[in-house]
C-alpha cells in the first residue's frame, strides 16, 4: 500500500472518530457560540456606515390644496450608527419619515410650490430616529412641491345600457336614476377634464315590467380624487309598443313675403312606434315637418325642396315619413 493511502485513510479515519466522539456537539456548539459573540461584539461597535430607504409621509398640506404630482415616497439616507442600528433599519419596517409641508420653502414665483432641501437640515430627520444615529446625506437633494387647489364638482350620471329585445318592447319614459348626477372632490386640473360619469354597461332583456338595480359606476383610478358615491340606483320601465300613422302637413319655413309657393304633394305620411298605453295621446298637430326655403334661395335651378322633422312628442320613437323631398313652383305674388 502506497504512502498517499495510508495517509488518506488514517484521515478518514480520525474524521470518523471526531464525529462519533461524545464530546463533538459540544464542540460544535462553543464554536457557533463563539462565532455569535463575536458578531454581537462587531455589531455593538459604533461606526458603521450604509444607506438605508424609508418612507415618507407628507403631513399638514396648505388648505384645500393636493399634490398636483405626488412628490417621491421614499428617500435614501446615509447613515453612521452601531451594527446593531444599522442592521434593525435595513432589516426591519420602520416608521414613515414624516414631513410637516406647512414649514418648507416657498418657491419665489408661486405660492403653489415648495420644496425641502434634505441636506441643508439633517437633524430634521435625525431627530425622528435613534439618539446615538447620524445621517450624513440624503437623497434626493431636493424633493420639489406643486400644489393644486381642491374644489368639489356636480357632474350628471350617464346610464350605459344594452337592448336585448325586440323592437316591439320599449323603455317607458326616461330610466329613473338615483342619484342622477354626484359630487366630485380633487385638484382642479383634474376636475375640469370630467363632465359626466357612466354606469357599468347594463343588459336589458324586459324580461320583467320594470327593472330596479343598483348598477356601479365607471369611476376614474385616481387616488387624489373623491366619489360622493360609487353606484347609482336605476329604475326601469318596459312597455309593449304599437305603430301609429298620420298624414301631417308639410310646412315652408322663410318663404318671402313677394312670392307664393305650391309644393307637390302638401302633406307626409308619417309612422311612429308608440307604447299601447299612450296611444291615444297622439295627434296629428304633435308632428311638425318642414322645408326650408332658404337652403335653395340661391339656387333659382332647383326643383326641389328637403324635408326634415322638427318637433314630436318625447314619448314615441321610431318617427319616420315619407317622401323625404318634394317639388315645388315659385310664382310671384
Amino acid at each position: 500500500m502506497s504512502t498517499t493511502k495510508k495517509a488518506d485513510k488514517k484521515k478518514k479515519s480520525g474524521f470518523i472518530r471526531f464525529l462519533t466522539d461524545r464530546s463533538t456537539p459540544m464542540k460544535i456548539f462553543f464554536v457557533l457560540l463563539s462565532v455569535f459573540l463575536w458578531f454581537l461584539i462587531k455589531l455593538s461597535k459604533e461606526g458603521y456606515d450604509a444607506v438605508v430607504e424609508f418612507p415618507v409621509e407628507y403631513e399638514k398640506l396648505p388648505p384645500n390644496t393636493s399634490f398636483r404630482e405626488m412628490p417621491p415616497d421614499r428617500i435614501r439616507v446615509n447613515l453612521r450608527a452601531s451594527g446593531f442600528d444599522i442592521l434593525k433599519y435595513q432589516l426591519q419596517s420602520f416608521r414613515s419619515i414624516k414631513v410637516d409641508v406647512s414649514q418648507l420653502e416657498r418657491g419665489a414665483s408661486s405660492s403653489n410650490k415648495s420644496y425641502w432641501l434634505t441636506n441643508s437640515n439633517l437633524g430634521f430627520v435625525e431627530g425622528q430616529l435613534n439618539d446615538n444615529v447620524e445621517v450624513r446625506y440624503i437623497s434626493p437633494d431636493t424633493v420639489f412641491f406643486n400644489f393644486s387647489k381642491v374644489l368639489s364638482k356636480k357632474v350628471p350620471v350617464e346610464l350605459e345600457v344594452n337592448k336585448n329585445y325586440s323592437k316591439l318592447i320599449s323603455i317607458y319614459k326616461e330610466p329613473e336614476l338615483v342619484p342622477d348626477s354626484i359630487t366630485i372632490t380633487g385638484p382642479q386640473e383634474q376636475l375640469s377634464r370630467i363632465n359626466s360619469i357612466f354606469t357599468e354597461l347594463l343588459n336589458l332583456t324586459a324580461e320583467e315590467e320594470s327593472l330596479l338595480v343598483n348598477v356601479p359606476l365607471v369611476l376614474p383610478n385616481n387616488p387624489d380624487l373623491k366619489f360622493s358615491h360609487t353606484e347609482t340606483e336605476v329604475r326601469i320601465r318596459f312597455t309593449q309598443m304599437t305603430q301609429g300613422n298620420f298624414e301631417v302637413p308639410i310646412e315652408v319655413l322663410q318663404l318671402p313675403e313677394a312670392y307664393n309657393i305650391k309644393i307637390f304633394p302638401e302633406t307626409v305620411s308619417l309612422t311612429y312606434h308608440v307604447a299601447v298605453k299612450d296611444y291615444n295621446k297622439v295627434s296629428p298637430p304633435d308632428f311638425r315637418v318642414y322645408a326650408n326655403y332658404a337652403d335653395v334661395a340661391d339656387k333659382p335651378e332647383s326643383r326641389y325642396l328637403n324635408l326634415a322633422i322638427e318637433a314630436y312628442p318625447a314619448f314615441v320613437n321610431y318617427v319616420n315619413f315619407e317622401p323625404k323631398r318634394v317639388e315645388f313652383i315659385l310664382t310671384e305674388k
